[in-house]
């Protein structure tokens, strides 16, 4: 198990926002549940998650911040 921090949290509704995502569309776009990714976006953080969700929303996150600035 793994923390998601409160700074991953806020960078992933940032992110979701300036894509223009729905709720559906993120969860495809890491590869979890829309259920999960409603959680994890307004669950108060720090929450406990599995490794392999904290490795999936890390890795969409670079992915996006990089896409973002440019």
């Amino acid at each position: 198990m793994e923390i998601l921090t409160s700074e991953l949290q806020i960078a992933l509704k940032s992110l979701k926002g300036i894509n223009g995502l729905t709720q559906k569309e993120l969860a495809k776009e890491i590869g979890l549940s829309q259920n999960s990714v409603a959680r994890l976006l307004h669950s108060e953080a720090p929450l406990v998650v599995k490794s392999d969700v904290l490795k999936k929303i890390k890795k969409w996150i670079a992915q996006n911040e990089v896409m973002a600035w440019n």
